[in-house]
């Protein structure tokens, strides 16, 4: 189940590093994700729920990096009630990734020093009746 983009505006196609539409929708969209079972599991939960809030995906641009995406979609259904595609808007929340990642890196540096200060104090104590010099 890889599918095709049928439209895209331009923020899409500028945020994937493409340059036109045209070039986009000749990509599988299942080659856009970076993980692949995501495109799997993204088609069959928006068939099953006929709408996905606020998930998030990590896609592939074409120079192959990575950008962190929260997509908000619906399913599209021909005169038959069959899938005939999915419509929505994805949102870059990259930098957003990067900042939490960093803020949570910066509390397990925190952490860690707080333990081996603790560490450090409980090893250092003196004995009663020991003299310093």
């Amino acid at each position: 189940m890889t599918g095709r983009i049928l439209v895209a505006n331009p923020a899409f196609v500028n945020l994937l590093g493409y340059a036109s539409a045209e070039e986009l929708y000749q990509v599988p969209a299942g080659a856009l994700y970076w993980y692949p079972k995501d495109r799997e599991n993204f088609a069959r939960r928006a068939e099953s729920e006929c709408e996905l809030r606020n998930e998030e995906y990590v896609l592939r641009r074409k120079d192959g990096s990575m950008v962190v995406v929260v997509d908000n979609t619906r399913v599209v259904r021909d005169a038959n009630g069959r899938v005939c595609g999915f419509e929505g808007t994805l949102t870059d929340i990259t930098e957003r990734k990067k900042a939490e990642t960093a803020v949570f890196q910066a509390k397990e540096r925190a952490q860690v020093t707080l333990q081996s200060i603790g560490d450090a104090v409980i090893t250092n104590r003196f004995r009663p009746g020991a003299s310093i010099t």
